[in-house]
């Protein structure tokens, strides 16, 4: 109209599976104390999110890397993270069902990130989350290579106690 550019959208919701996973943490944030069990429920919804039975899920836990790789570029430095996934800690089969979630028990956990994939083998429907193990749980860590990870066992301390610190170079 008028000559005038006319951007005009339309959203229009689809469902590319037949089903969804979904993966909640027993352990109740995004992070778990070093060496302490975790367990995670698996739930599969339909489109309209009503619980399904759904059997021979594969599932893998990874533990995660992240690296930095340095360039200039338009006379400026910058970065770019790179996530590199070490071979799996645990992998195995579930099973969940309309009434009762899949589970996964993992023990024994060094410092670091993780991420837990499920999938169904049969129809490439898949799901993941990452979580983190260790002291950094309660602060935001640095996420540029010019930062250091530096958190502390405790929120908050008394006088004369003594700190642990956790530093990641």
């Amino acid at each position: 109209p008028g000559g005038r550019a006319v951007i005009r959208s339309y959203g229009l919701p689809y469902q590319l599976n037949a089903f969804s996973l979904g993966i909640k943490p027993r352990f109740g944030t995004d992070a778990l104390p070093i060496k302490q069990p975790g367990e995670m429920d698996v739930i599969a919804v339909d489109a309209q999110g009503k619980p399904l039975a759904v059997d021979g899920l594969h599932y893998e836990l990874l533990r995660e890397d992240y690296e930095y790789y340095w360039y200039y570029e338009d006379s400026r430095w910058d970065f770019k993270s790179i996530t590199r996934d070490g071979s799996p800690i645990s992998n195995g089969t579930l099973s969940v069902g309309t009434d009762k979630p899949g589970l996964v028990q993992f023990k024994g956990l060094d410092w670091g990130y993780y991420r837990l994939e499920v999938y169904d083998p049969k129809t490439n429907v898949a799901s993941s989350t990452r979580f983190r193990v260790g002291w950094f749980v309660d602060p935001v860590a640095g996420d540029t290579p010019d930062k250091l990870q530096v958190t502390l066992d405790k929120t908050s301390y008394n006088a004369g106690d003594s700190a642990k610190v956790f530093i990641k170079a």
